[in-house]
């Protein structure tokens, strides 16, 4: 339990949108983790993305409630064109095959200022106009203003399991990763708004390709960091774009995109 500390989440419903306290607990995929059951990363969902070409890749994205996922802009590309792709969810069950819970939805909202090539801002939102059913198997996960002091990390994408042979699977798969000091990651980071996790062995457990906006989360359940990109030099130390330093830019768009409905 953590009765001593106070949380803060979104609120459930757009027509309800509000702060309130709670005491609830580059395309990438995870490489040498283990098994998990959708039960233990409840926020995680898949995210399949079409072009207008009918060709398709895929991240990871997390629960914020309802109607809102948190993911990394350049899961969408970069130009107009491109936003108009269709998104589809995938939520509630550790296997692919097995979710009967899809939404379908275009027109992520990007940071206005994400930059593909600086690879800064690497945030998006993902407006789902049918509500997800929260419950045991759908959950929404915690962000805060706050980092939290925990060094420890999560993180579950359904992303490639093999770097040199690109197998795929359609399994939720997890690691555990160690936050690193500012001074570590300025080898890999290129501005604020950036942390980084994991280790300087190359041949350690990571994310890899298709796991891109997946989740990195604490003990607490709460949102630290959004997969955004890795160093081919050092790839089992891969870069998350701080969910905490973009807590107004969250809550600001979600509040606007809720009072046009």
């Amino acid at each position: 339990m953590i009765d001593s500390i106070v949380y803060f989440a979104l609120a459930i419903l757009c027509s309800e949108f509000k702060l309130y306290a709670t005491k609830d607990n580059l395309e990438g995929r995870i490489v040498d983790g283990e098994d998990v059951k959708i039960r233990k990363y409840p926020h995680a969902v898949f995210l399949e993305v079409i072009k207008t070409d009918d060709s398709t890749h895929v991240c990871g994205s997390s629960v914020l409630n309802q109607h809102f996922l948190l993911t990394a802009a350049h899961c969408f590309g970069n130009n107009e064109r491109e936003m108009e792709d269709k998104i589809l969810a995938y939520a509630g069950h550790e296997n692919l095959k097995k979710t009967n819970i899809v939404r379908k939805t275009r027109s992520p909202i990007v940071h206005e200022r994400y930059d593909f090539e600086e690879i800064v801002n690497d945030i998006a939102l993902v407006y789902l106009p049918r509500a997800l059913p929260l419950g045991k198997n759908v959950m929404r996960i915690i962000i805060t203003k706050s980092f939290p002091l925990s060094t420890k990390g999560t993180i579950a994408g359904w992303g490639v399991i093999n770097d040199l042979t690109n197998e795929e699977t359609i399994l939720l798969k997890a690691i555990t990763q160690t936050v690193k000091s500012k001074r570590t990651c300025s080898r890999v980071t290129s501005g604020p708004g950036m942390l980084c996790a994991g280790s300087l062995r190359s041949s350690d457990p990571r994310p890899a390709e298709g796991d891109s906006g997946s989740g990195l989360i604490t003990q607490n359940y709460q949102l630290i960091g959004l997969l955004s990109y890795k160093m081919t030099a050092l790839p089992a130390l891969p870069v998350y774009t701080n969910v905490s330093y973009y807590y107004n830019w969250i809550k600001y768009h979600i509040k606007k995109r809720c009072m046009k409905n």
